[in-house]
């Protein structure tokens, strides 16, 4: 996953995939299938909404910065660790 996310192009496959957003979907959706974090557009999984794992995620969430210096079209997430 980390390969991925640092460098998605070499991932995304155009062909398949109308745009990044989908790409990660689906990936989302096949990491976690058969799991009691199973993910669904549709409807967020219960799971999610428990607090230690909400907790788990803002916490993660505050690790995303956008690398500024990159025109709109090259931004990418970095993590920090």
């Amino acid at each position: 996953m980390d390969k991925i996310l640092a460098d998605p192009a070499e991932y995304v496959e155009s062909k398949k995939f109308f745009s990044w957003e989908r790409f990660f979907r689906a990936v989302l959706i096949d990491e976690t299938k058969d799991t009691y974090l199973a993910y669904a557009k549709k409807k967020l999984n219960q799971a999610y909404l428990n607090d230690t794992i909400k907790s788990s995620v803002l916490g993660q969430m505050k690790k995303i910065q956008l690398d500024k210096k990159m025109d709109r079209k090259k931004q990418v997430l970095l993590f920090k660790n």
